[in-house]
C-alpha cells in the first residue's frame, strides 16, 4: 500500500495494464536503474497526480528508517504574493535536496503535520498566512509536532502580535521569518500624516485602528459586505459604503489589505464619479516584485519578498543556524494611487 485510502501498487499496476514491478520502479524511483521506459514512468506519475498523489521518495525512506529532504506545509488559499514566494524557494531547495509538499486549509494543519511526519522529511518550511488570535492559540497547539524536525522555520510570520508565542516558539528551535505588521502601518500613517491627511477608512480589523489613531490619524471603519459574495459585488458594496459615509465624513484616503480587491475598487468608484488619485487616495497591501503589481503602478505597503526568500534559503543550507527572529520591514511605495492634501 502507498497511502492511507487503500489505493495499493497492485490495483495501480491493474488498472494501467503494467507489472507491480513497474508500479513500485515508478513510485520508488528507480524506473531508470530497474530498466523501465521514459513512457512507463510518465504513465503511472499522471495516473497518481490524477487520484491526487504525487511521486515522491518517501516510500524507500520508509521501509529503510531514512529522513532527509524538506517539507513544506502551506494554505491551499494563498494570497498571490505568497504563492510566489513559495515558487521561488521550491526552486532554489529542488537543486539539492528533495521536497514534500502538503497543501492544507487551516483546519487541516494537524493532519498536514502528520502526513509530513510520515514522509520522514527532515526540515520543515510553514508558509503561513498573517497570525491573529486564534491562529496563535493554533501555533500552540502544532508545536509538539515541529519536534520531529531537525530544522524549522515559520514564513510570513507576523511579530509584536504575541510576543509570549514569539518566545515559545523561538525556545523550540522554531526559525521566524518575517514582518511586524504594525509596524509597517504605523510607517504608513506617518507618510500619510505628511502629505496632509488627516482622515482616512480603513478596511481593517478594529482591533488595528489604534495603530492609525495613535499616529495622528484619524479612522473610521465600513460595515462588512455580507458572506458569500463575490470579490466584485464584495467591492460594489465598499464603493457604494464610502459614497454614503463620504456625506457626512470628509476623507481623503482609503486603505485595503487586501491588494487585487483595491484594483477592482478603483473602476468601481469611477463609474460613480470618484477618480483615483484625483479625488481620493487609495492604498494597498502587496509587493513590488510582482510583475502584476509593477504594472497595476499602485500605492503600496509593500513586502520585501526577495529578502525574505534568501533568508529562507540561506536557513536551509545552514544545519547549525541557531533559531532567531528574521524581521523585515515594510517599505511605503507612493506610485499613482495617492497624492499630498492640501493643508491649507
Amino acid at each position: 500500500m502507498i497511502n492511507k485510502t487503500g489505493l495499493t501498487m497492485s490495483k495501480i499496476a491493474k488498472e494501467l495494464g503494467l507489472s507491480r514491478m513497474a508500479v513500485s520502479a515508478v513510485v520508488n524511483g528507480k524506473c531508470k536503474e530497474r530498466g523501465f521506459s521514459k513512457k512507463t514512468e510518465e504513465k503511472v506519475n499522471a495516473y497518481l497526480r490524477k487520484k491526487g498523489f504525487v511521486p515522491s521518495k518517501y516510500a524507500s525512506k520508509l521501509r529503510k528508517g531514512e529522513t532527509g529532504g524538506v517539507g513544506v506545509l502551506f494554505n491551499s488559499e494563498f494570497y498571490p504574493m505568497m504563492m510566489s514566494s513559495l515558487e521561488r524557494v521550491l526552486k532554489e531547495l529542488r537543486k539539492n535536496d528533495s521536497v514534500e509538499m502538503i497543501a492544507v486549509n487551516n483546519n487541516d494543519l494537524r493532519n498536514g503535520f502528520e502526513e509530513l511526519i510520515s514522509r520522514r522529511v527532515s526540515k520543515l518550511i510553514w508558509f503561513q498566512s498573517f497570525v491573529e488570535l486564534e491562529d496563535a492559540l493554533t501555533i500552540s497547539k502544532l508545536m509538539p509536532y515541529m519536534n520531529n524536525f531537525s530544522q524549522k522555520i515559520i514564513y510570513n510570520y507576523n511579530f509584536g502580535y504575541n510576543k509570549e508565542l514569539d518566545a515559545k516558539l523561538l525556545k523550540a528551535g522554531v526559525n521566524l521569518v518575517g514582518l511586524n505588521l504594525d509596524s509597517g502601518y504605523r510607517d504608513l500613517c506617518k507618510y500619510l500624516k505628511k502629505a496632509g491627511h488627516k482622515k482616512i477608512v480603513a478596511l481593517l480589523s478594529p482591533s488595528k485602528f489604534e495603530v492609525f489613531t495613535g499616529n495622528g490619524i484619524e479612522v473610521r471603519a465600513l460595515p462588512q459586505a455580507a458572506p458569500g459574495l463575490d470579490d466584485y459585488s464584495k467591492m460594489q458594496y465598499y464603493a457604494d459604503a464610502l459614497l454614503e459615509l463620504k456625506k457626512n465624513y470628509d476623507f481623503s484616503a482609503v486603505y485595503y489589505h487586501d491588494y487585487l480587491k483595491s484594483l477592482y475598487l478603483i473602476d468601481i468608484l469611477h463609474e460613480k464619479g470618484i477618480d483615483v488619485p484625483e479625488d481620493l487616495s487609495l492604498w494597498g497591501y502587496g509587493y513590488d516584485s510582482h510583475p502584476f503589481y509593477r504594472i497595476s503602478k499602485m500605492s503600496m505597503l509593500n513586502i520585501p519578498v526577495n529578502d525574505m526568500v534568501e533568508c529562507v534559503v540561506k536557513l536551509l543550507k545552514d544545519d547549525s543556524a541557531k533559531a532567531s527572529e528574521h524581521c523585515f520591514s515594510h517599505e511605503v511605495l507612493d506610485r499613482g494611487t495617492s497624492r499630498s492634501v492640501s493643508t491649507g
